[in-house]
């Protein structure tokens, strides 16, 4: 197999799951038929005439407060209107820009949202003595229903409790609906909000399984639900029993949850509704302590085994250096030199390949009337030289998972979120002409894939992936391919993450390396 059919197999593979997971299938946006608003006064044809219909219109005379919540790991602020929140930012290192995971304006969570609640406290700030605290919510409605939230929060992690009690009153049967809401969308850092709209997705879980691109509906019996996005996750999880409805909506583009519950009250009756509500990065470890296969919104592709142990080396790498850069470097030093078997093999089959081509011309020159005895010449050569053609193409293809497997791994990694390497690269989650190289600034606003920014990361990519071309190629009619490949290359990479590009720089090193041994060698 000559080498632009290698390429050609490879760089294809490649180009195609990157190209699918940039741009996934636009879905059909179905209307759903949930209310956008709390409106009990729609249900009066599934209820009994004796039932009470509540309007809960609130009362205006009240002032709407609010109340901070600090923790070890978040900052909320809780509003009496509606008892939702207002704000939950993740608190991070002093260097770290905050994420505030409600992305739009409204209030998150809210239990009719007209409604103006008691509460009983200004403030909560946990510590470690003092781990655990509540903010309890309560309202009474003139027609005798009494509406209670109690919010749990906790010291440590990402998890907050939620009980919501109804109690009737009165003497009639009451049929509330209640009704909670996240969306549009889930908080990321704000200079990556517009690019990651199109990775936010919602997400339901059902007859145990994970559905993380569930088309704007309906569903019914839902165990749990949420929003997500690269880096961050609202789940809402039901503790006691399945959510009866869960809609999913699209807003701006971005999804929108809905859970809804109707409730029958008799006389003095109560209702209990226990939910746990985790927002937070998607750390792996974390969400696979939760349960309930919440560590699958982490997108790890079809090689997520593989990808997680990768991430484990690299913590352990991390804990050697205390700089993910490095850490990233001596993964792929420790990925790739076993590797290097394989790699050396190809590049000496296809070598080998090269050499074959002027005694191939002659072949197909002399047999271009007959391609039955063209292929059993060819075969000829191949063994009398000792070729497999196949050679080349083997370890590359089974190096396929391995790589494919460090991308998705690199890609997706909360990790480096915000991780500095050296010099002036401060993030390696973000491009690296999207951070503080201000210095490398040049005139090519508007330019496409370029923007206003040098990275200087994929250009020494791209430079490095034109060398180990150049020096892989000895055939004058590949001239063209060692030039598109690295140009190819530093154009779909030029908005990648630098720590992936981090990866393939030294990536190409070692392959450098092993060539220019191999070439000196033989």
């Amino acid at each position: 197999m000559e080498k632009r059919t290698i390429i050609a197999v490879v760089l294809s593979t490649i180009v195609l799951l990157l190209w699918y997971r940039m741009n996934p299938p636009k879905q059909v946006q179905v209307t759903p038929v949930v209310e956008k608003e709390i409106a009990v006064e729609n249900i009066e044809e599934e209820i009994p005439p004796k039932g009470e219909i509540l309007s809960l219109a609130g009362k205006k005379e009240n002032k709407v407060k609010q109340v901070l919540v600090k923790t070890r790991t978040s900052e909320i602020i809780l509003s009496t209107q509606g008892a939702s929140i207002l704000s939950w930012k993740i608190r991070e290192e002093e260097e770290r820009e905050s994420v505030d995971l409600v992305a739009g304006e409204g209030p998150q969570l809210a239990t009719f949202p007209a409604l103006l609640y008691d509460v009983d406290k200004d403030m909560l700030e946990l510590t470690q003595g003092n781990n655990k605290g509540t903010v309890q919510f309560r309202y009474i409605s003139d027609e005798g229903l009494i509406i209670s939230k109690i919010y749990t929060f906790f010291y440590d992690g990402y998890n907050v409790e939620l009980a919501i009690g109804l109690r009737n009153t009165s003497e009639k049967l009451l049929y509330p609906e209640i009704t909670l809401n996240w969306g549009p969308g889930v908080g990321i850092d704000k200079d990556l909000f517009d690019s990651s709209k199109r990775s936010m997705r919602a997400v339901i879980y059902k007859d145990n399984k994970v559905h993380k691109k569930p088309k704007p509906a309906e569903y019914k019996d839902i165990v749990w639900s949420g929003v997500y996005n690269q880096y961050f996750l609202v789940a809402l999880i039901s503790q006691d029993r399945k959510f009866p409805l869960v809609a999913i909506e699209k807003e701006d583009k971005m999804p929108v949850v809905r859970i809804s519950e109707k409730v029958a009250l008799e006389a003095g009756g109560t209702e209990n509704i226990i939910l746990k509500i985790y927002g937070g990065p998607k750390e792996y470890n974390s969400l696979k302590a939760i349960g309930k296969d919440l560590e699958k919104t982490s997108d790890y592709g079809i090689f997520a085994g593989l990808s997680r142990f990768m991430l484990n080396i690299l913590g352990f790498f991390y804990k050697l250096t205390h700089n993910y850069g490095w850490a990233i470097v001596l993964l792929t030093l420790v990925v790739q030199i076993p590797l290097f078997p394989l790699t050396a093999k190809s590049f000496k089959s296809m070598r080998a390949m090269q050499q074959l081509q002027p005694q191939m011309t002659q072949l197909r020159q002399k047999y271009k009337d007959d391609p039955r005895r063209l292929n059993v010449e060819i075969m000829n050569l191949y063994k009398k030289n000792k070729v497999n053609p196949f050679g080349g193409c083997l370890p590359m293809l089974l190096q396929l998972p391995v790589f494919w497997a460090l991308f998705t791994a690199l890609r997706n990694a909360v990790e480096l979120r915000h991780a500095p390497f050296i010099f002036w690269i401060k993030d390696l989650s973000k491009a690296d002409g999207s951070g503080a190289n201000a210095a490398f600034r040049f005139a090519g606003e508007g330019l496409p894939f370029i923007g206003n920014s040098l990275n200087i990361l994929v250009i020494l990519m791209g430079a490095l992936m034109f060398l180990q071309q150049k020096m892989s190629s000895t055939d004058p009619t590949q001239s063209k391919m060692v030039m598109f490949m690295p140009i190819m290359f530093t154009v779909l990479f030029w908005n990648f993450p630098s720590g992936l590009v981090l990866y393939w720089i030294v990536n190409s090193v070692v392959t450098i390396t092993g060539q220019y041994i191999i070439v000196k060698k033989h």
